[in-house]
């Protein structure tokens, strides 16, 4: 012990001797500091640091690169140091000691990074949410750096020539940006995440602070391990190539210690292979079933011709074990139903059914995939009953999902994400949750429309550790059960897990946000209710289209539209507050605008004009036109004259002519005009004209404006 402490001792001052090297950490600390503290106080601190740090940690891989080499050239592999082989040192303690030496220089870098992080984050949100992500860095930086560092002095040891330089500027370069942009998301071998030298991804999942780091944390722990049992096996094989060089009486204790090295870095890779195993058998399950539709054979603007169903009633509880059990209650009226003696429903495979009965009789089922067929006994002549029991867990993730692994939905704890297009309650006919593509399986929502029935729905949870958010309306909320009413026709999906909500008598909106974006949703509510404040003085909008915010950034929603139900999910990460404002406030004020390119002719309909008419008004009553800071996007149907859609320029006539009528006083009767069309409603709802909806989606034509013009503003 004595030996391998005056060793160390003499490595880590060769390595602190050399003022370039001495410098680097505090360099490193420099930027990091000088990159979060650019981070504003609105902006996405965790999202954002994460992002400087895994760029800067993957160049700093490049130093430990290069100390790693000097450190066995310096010496061990040079020749003119051929004498010190007789010493009577042990390459293994030579070896272990420039290892940990180096290993402390640049835990140096990791205490540095934490320390910051740990620092700016405690001022954004609590020491308890801080310190998770602190761990998380942290852990990262040093597996990284011991594993980079020991592969470097193999190679050193491994290649006496100078080329081992550029080798080792080759090997940090695929272990980082090559194996990370070609092999894992080209080609979705994302079970070798563990070899990536940088345990931060420049390009990743755990990009947002939703749910990122608690759905790795089984997978990391795993990785780690293998990456420590990795480190130790080329240690010890960088000790042995060394021993072969000159003669030792060690030798048989050497490679028996180089054998056990291997078993462990191949015991300690087992668990993580299990994981990986677990997930792909799933994909596998999937790719064989011939019941799921191809990408091919599938019209991505498709409307599916579901049946209606009038109530859902929905129990659902989650166990101890993460299992969710569901009772579901589903009135179905007999219209579309009518002499058929079986009824199509779609349901998750997660879950398992244990009783469906139709009328309070129990029928038998057949089930493919996600396709469920309940058998009925006689024609169907009336209304039905369904009433179904099934139970499962929920941890749905596919290797493939655009590129790059990503997790479908989720019960993990008090983390839920349980998106209503996977059907996780039961939905009409036979419907393509997932869809297959030769060897990937993709989410239907993301090619297709999925079918979901207008109905009111009464949704009742309970189980869960954390609260439980959706687009429904919380009607109460005790002992641990919360239950959720309202009209739905976007489907259902649930959110839970460190959530936080906005004070209910801080704005018009229910709003629901990650910690780290308290400050960016509350400036943003803030412009909305001046906004809300605004409109209000002269357009009626107590019924407004959208009464819910759920700011959850995360890649896992894959859904086409923002709007389900009453409430707007933001599940994207966005700076400006100006302009997110400004489109929820569209949203709440005017409704959605999905079906705009089923608008052919601007002469038969005026409404995409009419709403931006209305911004228009408002960017001149507050004089954003002289300043430059408005919303292109809310005006660009007034500015457009290469749209085929109006060849006439309509939009820009209207335009002009509302500017001069403001610029002539006549403010209050451009309102008033405006509002006569807004009473008419117009949302532009993606639906054809068969459609229930029909009363939100009647056309404005060309003439009727021309003839309120006449009445309220005249020639």
């Amino acid at each position: 012990m004595h030996k391998w402490l005056r060793q160390f001792r003499f490595e880590l001052g060769m390595i602190l001797r050399r003022p370039p090297i001495l410098a680097m950490p505090f360099l490193f600390g420099a930027l990091l500091w000088w990159s979060l503290s650019r981070i504003k106080p609105a902006d996405h601190f965790f999202s954002d640091s994460y992002n400087y740090y895994s760029l800067i940690h993957t160049m700093s891989l490049g130093l430990v690169m290069l100390i790693g080499i000097l450190t066995i050239r310096r010496d061990v592999r040079r020749s003119s140091y051929e004498w010190s082989a007789g010493l009577p040192v042990s390459y293994g303690t030579i070896i272990s000691a420039k290892y940990m030496a180096g290993l402390l220089y640049f835990t140096s870098f990791t205490v540095l990074a934490s320390g910051i992080y740990f620092w700016l984050s405690t001022q954004r949100v609590t020491a308890e949410i801080t310190m998770q992500s602190t761990m998380f860095f942290t852990t990262s930086f040093e597996m990284s750096y011991a594993v980079t560092l020991a592969l470097a002095m193999l190679l050193a040891i491994c290649i006496p020539n100078r080329i081992v330089y550029l080798i080792g500027f080759c090997a940090w370069m695929f272990g980082t940006f090559f194996m990370e942009m070609f092999i894992l998301e080209r080609y979705s071998l994302d079970i070798l995440r563990t070899f990536h030298l940088s345990q931060l991804f420049v390009s990743s999942g755990n990009y947002a602070d939703t749910w990122g780091l608690v759905l790795t944390k089984d997978e990391l722990r795993s990785s780690h391990l293998f990456v420590l049992a990795f480190t130790v096996l080329m240690l010890v094989i960088g000790v042995t190539v060394l021993q072969q060089l000159r003669p030792s009486k060690h030798r048989r204790r050497t490679w028996g210690l180089g054998i056990c090295s291997v078993m462990l870095a191949a015991a300690a890779f087992i668990p993580y292979a299990m994981i990986w195993q677990e997930r792909y058998t799933m994909d596998k399950k999937r790719l064989a079933d011939p019941s799921l539709y191809k990408i091919e054979d599938i019209q991505y603007d498709r409307q599916p011709k579901i049946y209606g169903i009038k109530t859902y009633n929905i129990y659902l509880q989650k166990l101890k074990d993460d299992t969710l059990q569901a009772e579901v209650t589903m009135n179905i009226p007999a219209d579309d139903l009518i002499g058929k003696t079986e009824i199509s429903l779609t349901l998750n495979r997660m879950f398992k059914i244990n009783h469906v009965s139709v009328n309070g009789q129990e029928v038998a089922t057949k089930r493919q995939g996600e396709k469920l067929s309940l058998e009925l006994s006689q024609v169907v002549t009336g209304p039905l009953t369904v009433e179904m029991d099934y139970s499962g867990k929920v941890m749905d993730y596919s290797k493939t999902f655009r590129g790059t692994g990503r997790y479908y939905a989720f019960v993990k704890g008090e983390n839920v994400f349980l998106p209503g297009y996977l059907a996780w309650y039961p939905l009409p006919e036979d419907q393509p949750i997932y869809l297959r593509d030769n060897k990937s399986i993709e989410l239907g929502a993301v090619y297709t429309n999925i079918g979901f029935p207008s109905a009111d729905f009464k949704l009742t949870v309970s189980g869960f550790e954390a609260p439980i958010y959706t687009s429904l309306k919380e009607v109460t909320r005790e002992a641990g059960e919360q239950i959720y009413s309202g009209e739905v026709h976007d489907g259902v999906t649930l959110f839970g897990g460190g959530l936080e909500e906005l004070e209910p008598n801080a704005t018009p909106l229910h709003v629901v946000y990650t910690p780290y974006n308290k400050l960016w949703t509350e400036q943003t509510v803030q412009k909305i209710n001046e906004l809300d404040q605004y409109f209000r003085s002269w357009l009626p909008t107590d019924a407004q289209k959208v009464k819910q915010l759920l700011y959850i950034p995360n890649q896992n929603f894959a859904i086409n539209s923002d709007i389900e139900n009453n409430a707007v999910v933001l599940n994207y990460i966005s700076v400006d507050q100006n302009y997110m404002s400004e489109i929820l406030m569209n949203k709440m004020l005017l409704g959605t605008r999905q079906g705009s390119y089923l608008i052919e002719n601007v002469q038969n309909d005026i409404r995409l004009q009419l709403r931006a008419l209305i911004w228009y008004v408002y960017y001149y009553e507050n004089g954003l036109f002289n300043n430059g800071n408005i919303n292109g996007y809310m005006l660009s149907e007034l500015y457009a004259n290469d749209w085929s859609n109006d060849k006439n320029q309509i939009g820009v006539h209207m335009r002009k002519q509302v500017d001069e009528a403001l610029k002539a006083g006549k403010n209050d009767q451009v309102k008033r005009l405006l509002k006569h069309f807004y009473d008419q409603g117009l949302e532009i709802p993606e639906l054809d004209q068969e459609d229930s909806a029909v009363e939100r989606n009647r056309p404005i034509p060309y003439s009727a404006w021309e003839d309120q013009w006449k009445k309220v503003i005249g020639e």
